[in-house]
C-alpha cells in the first residue's frame, strides 16, 4: 500500500514538474522572441529588409521579464524540493533528465547575451536589447543556486550512505560490547572501534534513532545501553 502511495506521489510530482516546465518554456519562447526581435531590428538594414517603416517599438517589458524569471525560479525551486524530498538516495534517471532541461533554457540566454554583447561592442548595434542582460544574469543566478542545492544534496546523500555503512559495520560489535560491559560511551566507542569523535557520535546517535540503544545522562557523561 505504501509503495502505491509512493508511486502516485512521484507521478504527481512528475506531472507538476512537467506543467511548470512547459509554462516556463512558453514564456521563455515569448520573452526570447521579443528580445531577439529587438536585437535584430537594431542592426542597420534589417528593419527595411523585414518591411519595418518606423523605428521598432516592440521590446520586452520589465513585467514580462519579471513574470518569466518568477516562473523559472518556481521551476528550479520545485525540482530541488522534489530532489530533497525524494525517498530514494539517488534521483531516478528520468527525473535527472527533467532537471537538466532548465539548464538548456539558461544556456540559450547566455548564448544570446554573448552574441548581443559581441555585436554591440563591434558597434553594429547602438544598445543592448531591452531586458536581455537582466534576464540572462538572473537566470544564471537561478541555475547556480540550483547547482549549489544539488551539491549539498549530493554531499548529504553521501554522508547518509557513509553513516549507514558505519552502522552496518559496527552495529553487531556495539551490541556485543554493551552485552559484555553493560554500556558504552563516546570515548570508549572511539578507542574500541578506532573512530574519531564525530563518527563515534553519529554511530551511537544513529543506533539510538533506530531503537537499538538508549542514552542515559547528558554531555560527556552520556552512556548508551541496549534498549529493552
Amino acid at each position: 500500500m505504501s509503495e502505491i502511495k509512493e508511486f502516485h506521489s512521484m507521478d504527481l510530482q512528475n506531472q507538476r514538474i512537467e506543467t511548470i516546465f512547459y509554462l516556463t518554456l512558453l514564456v521563455s519562447i515569448v520573452q526570447f522572441g521579443f528580445i531577439l526581435w529587438d536585437m535584430l531590428t537594431l542592426i542597420p538594414g534589417v528593419g527595411a529588409l523585414v518591411g519595418l517603416k518606423a523605428p521598432n517599438a516592440i521590446t520586452s517589458s520589465g513585467l514580462m521579464s519579471s513574470l518569466y524569471l518568477a516562473l523559472l525560479g518556481i521551476y528550479a525551486g520545485y525540482k530541488e524540493f522534489v530532489r530533497w524530498t525524494s525517498s530514494e538516495q539517488e534521483v531516478p534517471e528520468e527525473q535527472v533528465i527533467r532537471f537538466k532541461r532548465g539548464e538548456f533554457i539558461v544556456s540559450f540566454w547566455i548564448v544570446l547575451t554573448v552574441i548581443a554583447l559581441t555585436i554591440w561592442q563591434m558597434k553594429i548595434i547602438a544598445r543592448m536589447p531591452n531586458e536581455l542582460f537582466r534576464t540572462a544574469l538572473q537566470a544564471l543566478g537561478i541555475m547556480f543556486g540550483s547547482y549549489a542545492s544539488k551539491g549539498l544534496y549530493t554531499k548529504s546523500s553521501k554522508k547518509k550512505a557513509e553513516d549507514q555503512t558505519l552502522v552496518n559495520d559496527n552495529q553487531g560489535k556495539i551490541i556485543e560490547y554493551i552485552k559484555a560491559n553493560g554500556s558504552i560511551d563516546n570515548e570508549t566507542c572511539q578507542k574500541v572501534f578506532n573512530l574519531d569523535r564525530g563518527r563515534a557520535y553519529r554511530l551511537l546517535e544513529k543506533l539510538e534513532k533506530q531503537g537499538v540503544v538508549k542514552s542515559e545522562g547528558t554531555g560527556k557523561a552520556s552512556k548508551y545501553t541496549l534498549k529493552s
